[in-house]
């Protein structure tokens, strides 16, 4: 199936969104659009829905985790897109950013700093001015 479209949430944007987005859109080169998906965007398997619409459906190309109950593991969009094409056991093993990645994404910065060991505090010094200004520019886009 050849992706035409990549759908994710307008407002806000997150690593999730924009790392899942970014993937796709290097893979296949669609088309990102910042917007709620319709019905007919959820149905299409050409149309990959990103970090919204309520579904985890790989094979209609369908990544939003929010859905998922809070003691799932913790898994975010990005991870999603990486076990659908196979490449999340490695991302693991190389990224050692995923986990606390996914960790904050899902569970929240007191939690993620309980698992790291971590005060809370130190969780937001580790926020890159580069991060902030490409999630910034990325949220800016429709």
């Amino acid at each position: 199936m050849i992706i035409q479209l990549i759908v994710t949430h307008p407002g806000g944007a997150h690593k999730d969104d924009f790392l899942a987005c970014s993937l796709l859109a290097h893979m296949h080169g669609a088309p990102i659009q910042r917007r709620d998906p319709t019905d007919e965007d959820l149905a299409n398997p050409s149309v990959c829905v990103v970090d919204i619409g309520g579904v985890h459906d790989p094979e209609r190309k369908n990544f939003d985790h929010h859905q998922f109950p809070r003691d799932a593991p913790p898994l975010w969009a990005l991870s999603l897109v990486l076990q659908d094409m196979g490449l999340y056991e490695d991302a693991l093993s190389f990224c050692a950013w995923l986990r606390p990645a996914e960790w904050l994404d899902t569970l929240g910065p007191n939690e993620t700093a309980k698992l790291m060991e971590i005060p809370c505090a130190t969780l937001g010094s580790l926020n890159s001015p580069l991060d902030m200004t490409l999630l910034n520019r990325f949220a800016s886009r429709t």
